[in-house]
């Protein structure tokens, strides 16, 4: 800043004509005009002297002074008469004409004095034939003065006219919506004083909306009123948008731009898309389909509606698609960017409806935007306004856009049929496996250009450990180049971390299905309580999965659905750890805590999402807990426990593969449900040879005592517990009477459960 010079800048701009950043409006005062024109046509008793009055220019006002100062001569008026306020020294018959030759000073002062007189009179201070005689005389005066000032009119040029037309094109308002509009905006300027007429037809009462506004509205803009219901029901274009509430109160986006505090085109939920940083060809590797999008998008006619529909789970990639699409064919996207976490769910109500509202106008702005360029819009997590906005409004948005949109959603639960027949094309995007998910992050490393910084190995047990995006694995990869270039060793570990804290913050489940690390002695079936031939089953497995081998997608499903059941820490997960190591299949475990969601639907999508995932990757599928999905449904109490159910039963047809299930409550499954396992299992306790086997395999140096082998309710997985429990002690302190003991606390803690009252879901 210069010192010297920063007054005189000051200096200049005052002295302008025209300032800079302000530009003068003549529209918003000829409304104003417009409405007390037609107020005093309805009802001249409407007549407010302090806002008409004030209204008028001076040549007008000065008009009005010298009316009135002839009635006070005329009818020789005492001074204490409302009508004498005009009462000067230079107000006479002739003053106005005395005014444009000789403008002295202190003539404007006492045309001055008497105006603010004047203004501030009320019908309350005259008689009736006064207050008759008050506005015969004002009221032609602002009526000439109106018409004049109607006559000219305003230029194109105005400021707010021009944001008015902005609007009505914006939105594709008809003049009926934008009248509206405007009285709604205009009505709070104090020239309006509609509460003070508010006040008169409501006997003094204060009030917000209220049926006498429906008498003002229709009186100020020439609207009848079936019009004016028609224009401010729910189902009426100006409130689908959230201009309007059920208040009559505007939006604050569409005051602050009929202000001019705010550009209505720039508001905060549209926004660029950034480039995709991974490349076209590399997402598209796997979805063939997705050269049908671009041949779509780069042919699409324009006067047209293009609605493509990426929809599946979160996490999938469907937004990076959607950015690659647009660098690929080289045209800009415009996002509508999501609600905030803590507007993104609820039922119906004021706030909820209104953020649907906002994110309705808010693509209609975008695709104003849009209609002289080429360019595509996304809108993401549009879950709400496919499941919940009001149907007609829905269809009406994607037949009206010209411009091509595409819509993201994470569910399709609740969106009708006839929503969605209106997609022109759709994808679903579901979990990558692990095997794809290690092609993707070759890719990545290759488009870094740092193909060899991780070895094969590490590629592998990345991708099956962090289930993540390409976009997750394209930061791990370039945060980690730098540190690639001090020390090639480290790049694993800062991968690690960056996909660690990108997993943590995007809540994103780490596989479960690598097998857990453990001292105990390698599984054994030699020992177990099985209830049918172990060595059958295995080979059952066996021949079943030679068959599967030879399964392609044409063929009918055929799948193996096995059943284990008994009491806990019997071997039934171990078992098929063993089977899925015995046929050299991957193992996909899912239990309750992974599968149960807390919204309708999600428990059903995500069952279904787990048997899509196991036959793509062509694994065995292992649900732990199963019970907390096959209750019985003669015992259910609400919907969704049937819908569970059914849809379990639904995938288990369905399946191509070996399908286990394990429960610890055999009592409580669904008699249909258990008719769909061709093998049924039972674990049970150890038998005492079983107990001696099962003795030696964990601890082979020491002789089992007897009194171990007549426990009734021991299991492999109490010896498991009492193994870890001990492992560490000393060899001299590893005894018999110390591995008895120890086994005993563990049958007497299961007993004692056993009594009390079982928590279930």
């Amino acid at each position: 800043m210069n010192k010297k010079e920063y007054f005189q800048n000051i200096a200049n701009k005052l002295q302008s004509n025209t300032p800079q950043g302000c530009t003068s409006s003549k529209f918003t005062l000829l409304k104003v005009l417009e409405y007390w024109v037609r107020y005093l046509q309805a009802n001249p008793d409407y007549l407010n002297p302090e806002a008409v009055v004030g209204l008028m220019d001076f040549e007008t006002q000065t008009e009005l002074v010298n009316a009135l100062a002839q009635i006070d001569r005329q009818n020789k008026l005492d001074g204490s008469a409302p009508l004498s306020v005009a009462r000067g020294n230079y107000c006479g018959a002739h003053g106005a004409i005395f005014l444009k030759k000789y403008p002295h000073k202190d003539f404007h002062v006492e045309v001055a004095r008497s105006i603010e007189n004047i203004k501030h009179l009320s019908k309350d201070v005259f008689t009736d034939n006064e207050w008759k005689r008050f506005l015969n005389t004002v009221i032609p005066l602002f009526m000439k003065f109106a018409w004049q000032e109607l006559n000219k009119g305003t230029d194109e040029s105005d400021s707010t006219m021009q944001r008015v037309e902005k609007l009505q094109e914006m939105f594709h308002l008809n003049d009926d919506e934008i009248e509206l509009i405007l009285y709604l905006w205009i009505q709070e300027y104090d020239e309006m004083d509609v509460k003070s007429i508010k006040k008169r037809l409501t006997c003094g009462m204060r009030t917000r909306f209220t049926e006498k506004d429906l008498e003002l509205i229709p009186i100020a803009t020439g609207l009848s009123k079936q019009r004016l219901s028609e224009l401010t029901n729910s189902d009426a274009l100006i409130s689908k948008l959230g201009i309007l509430d059920n208040d009559m109160d505007l939006d604050g986006d569409i005051v602050r731009h009929l202000n001019g505090q705010n550009e209505i085109t720039k508001v905060g939920d549209i926004g660029i898309a950034e480039d995709s940083k991974i490349p076209f060809e590399t997402l598209a590797k796997d979805r063939p389909e997705a050269d049908t999008l671009v041949y779509l998008l780069a042919n699409h006619d324009y006067k047209k509606p293009l609605n493509i529909l990426f929809y599946g789970r979160a996490g999938t990639g469907k937004t990076e698609l959607s950015k690659a699409l647009a660098n690929e064919l080289g045209l800009k996207m415009y996002t509508i960017k999501a609600p905030a976490e803590q507007d993104r769910f609820g039922g119906e109500g004021g706030m909820y409806d209104a953020i649907l509202r906002r994110r309705v106008r808010t693509l209609r702005l975008a695709a104003w935007q849009c209609e002289n360029t080429n360019a595509i819009i996304l809108v993401d997590e549009a879950d709400q306004m496919l499941n919940w906005l009001e149907k007609g409004m829905l269809n009406m948005l994607m037949e009206d856009i010209h411009t091509p949109i595409i819509w993201i959603s994470n569910s399709m639960t609740f969106v009708e049929e006839s929503t969605r027949r209106r997609f022109d094309f759709s994808m679903e995007f579901k979990n990558f496996t692990a095997e794809k998910r290690a092609l993707q992050l070759h890719s990545v490393l290759n488009v870094l250009h740092v193909p060899d910084m991780i070895s094969e190995e590490e590629i592998q047990n990345i991708a099956a450990e962090y289930p993540v995006t390409v976009g997750g694995y394209t930061k791990a990869v370039q945060n980690a180049i730098p540190a690639a270039k001090q020390d090639k060793g480290i790049a694993v570990t800062v991968i690690r971390k960056m996909l660690d804290a990108h997993a943590n913050l995007l809540n994103i489940a780490r596989d479960n299905t690598r097998e857990k690390t453990t001292h105990a002695p390698a599984y054994t079936l030699t020992g177990l309580n099985i209830d049918q031939n172990i060595d059958d089953i295995v080979e059952i497995a066996e021949n079943f999965n030679g068959i599967w081998d030879k399964l392609n997608g044409k063929d009918a499903a055929q799948s193996l659905n096995i059943l284990l059941y008994g009491a806990p820490g019997t071997g039934k997960t171990e078992f098929v750890r063993f089977l899925a190591r015995k046929l050299n299949r991957n193992l996909v475990v899912k239990r309750a805590s992974d599968l149960l969601g807390m919204y309708v639907g999600e428990t059903e999508a995500k069952i279904k999402a787990a048997f899509e995932e196991a036959e793509e990757r062509k694994a065995i599928l292992f649900f732990d807990e199963a019970d907390s999905f096959l209750n019985d449904r003669n015992g259910a109490v609400r919907n969704f426990e049937v819908t569970q159910v059914n849809e379990l039963l639904t995938q288990m047809e369905n399946f191509n593969g070996i399908f286990i299930a394990a429960t610890n409550f055999n009592a409580r499954l669904d008699n249909a449900s258990r008719r769909r396992f061709a093998l049924k299992v039972k674990f049970d306790y150890l038998t005492r040879e079983g107990i001696e086997t099962v003795w030696h395999s964990f601890f082979p140096k020491l002789e089992c005592p007897a009194q171990v082998k007549h426990m009734t309710t021991l299991a492999p997985g109490d010896f498991s517990a009492v193994y870890n429990q001990l492992r560490y002690l000393p060899a001299h302190k590893l005894t018999t009477d110390c591995i008895a003991d120890a086994l005993e606390k563990e049958v007497e803690a299961k007993e004692g459960s056993d009594n009390k009252r079982k928590m279930g879901f």
